[in-house]
């Protein structure tokens, strides 16, 4: 990215590579096309549920899963509610009548999700409700906390208030399992263990989807690879695995439809952060490099990954061996807000560190805490989101005694 051209942006900012997550949505569904069994992707909202991307979405005539009646309203703009799957642990009723009004993939939860659909049926807000149901099982060592243990008195219960009801349809199974290893073996034990629920359950139920949620592993970098302690897989290795495993499937009649949940596999690699160092100065023997940007920015998650930083500069460094080690530091008051503890090179006042892959869980996860949370623009500086602002910061919130003036 040209200097001339980033200081037009301001000193903190977002820049999101549209050509990027088009090709990462492609290359994710060709990956997993097979002739035998057929594969959907539904792209994951809570990554980043910034609007241009169910927009992008719609566009490819796919799918979005979103986790709430925000990440919901948010997509409906753009995609048809029948391509929409609607997850999450804590819908509320008016939620969950809206979505199955408007025929969109409900998987629920909890027991307190089929009450609320139980009553609407009862009540008459909703003659029929096709749903789905998230299920848990063992996967080595993880254990989730979400859904229905598909061993426990309670889904056999569930399974059972579902078939009493002939208003209600059991269509999808749902599973997804957050892991930090993401690997190859876990995918096969979940599409296994998948597969095996679905031959189990489709005998008393019209099961039309299979779930597999996401999790998957985006496209790294080799500096990316190397904060990790294994192999990355690459898209198609998962695909080789989901579809052996779901080998099964092809013995029966009708084969449902397999859904995939990617979130950080397509947006990871979309958005850079770039903020500008605001001072160089010394502590002791140690230089500090002050940027207008903080860790909360850089890193909302508290990741234990190192972010990758490059640096455009003001001024050509050409022959400059004025190499050191600096402390990047951020523009709040916490001792803590360090971006990276040992940068070694050249950082002048006026350059800019560049924080690359901040697609996934970065604007929608950033609080406004000391600071307004930065501004997203597209390559060609068409403004996506505008920075927050103290206005806009201010505005929900309320002087109490103001109502007696």
């Amino acid at each position: 990215m040209d200097y001339k051209k980033l200081t037009n942006f301001g000193n903190s900012f977002y820049i999101f590579d549209e050509s990027k997550f088009v090709n990462n949505y492609k290359k994710f569904a060709s990956a997993f096309r097979d002739d035998n069994l057929q594969f959907q992707v539904a792209y994951a909202m809570k990554a980043n549920y910034m609007p241009l991307l169910p927009y992008i979405i719609a566009k490819q005539n796919g799918l979005v899963e979103v986790v709430s009646l925000l990440e919901y309203k948010i997509a409906e703009k753009y995609i048809k509610p029948e391509h929409i799957i609607f997850n999450g642990p804590a819908k509320t009723k008016e939620s969950l009548l809206y979505a199955l009004k408007n025929n969109s993939i409900v998987n629920i939860d909890t027991k307190v999700e089929l009450n609320y659909i139980l009553d609407l049926i009862v009540k008459k807000k909703i003659k029929k409700a096709e749903i789905g149901i998230r299920i848990s099982f063992k996967l080595k060592r993880y254990k989730s906390r979400f859904g229905f243990s598909i061993e426990s008195q309670e889904f056999n219960q569930v399974l059972e208030r579902i078939k009493s009801e002939n208003r209600i349809q059991l269509v999808s199974i749902h599973s997804h399992f957050s892991t930090k290893e993401r690997s190859l073996e876990l995918f096969e034990i979940r599409a296994k263990e998948m597969c095996k629920a679905y031959l189990k359950l489709r005998k008393d139920f019209p099961i039309r989807f299979i779930n597999i949620g996401g999790g998957f592993f985006g496209e790294c970098d080799s500096v990316l690879k190397s904060n990790f302690p294994f192999a990355i897989p690459s898209w198609k290795q998962y695909s080789s695995v989901i579809r052996m495993s779901l080998q099964p499937l092809l013995m029966e009649n009708e084969i449902p439809i397999i859904l995939l949940e990617p979130g950080i596999a397509l947006v990871g690699n979309t958005m850079a952060l770039y903020a500008k160092v605001i001072e160089i100065k010394k502590n002791n023997t140690k230089c500090i490099a002050v940027c207008d940007t903080n860790i909360n920015v850089v890193n909302p998650t508290k990741s234990n990954i190192k972010p990758k930083l490059e640096i455009i500069h003001k001024e050509s460094c050409n022959g400059n061996k004025d190499i050191n080690e600096y402390k990047v530091v951020g523009n709040t008051c916490m001792e803590n807000d360090i971006i990276c503890d040992n940068y070694i090179g050249n950082l002048k006042a006026g350059d800019y560190i560049k924080v690359p892959n901040r697609g996934a869980y970065s604007n929608v996860f950033t609080p406004n805490f000391i600071m307004p949370a930065p501004g997203i623009f597209s390559k060609e500086g068409k403004l996506i989101k505008s920075p927050d602002s103290i206005e806009s910061i201010l505005s929900n919130y309320r002087i109490l005694e103001e109502d007696n003036l």
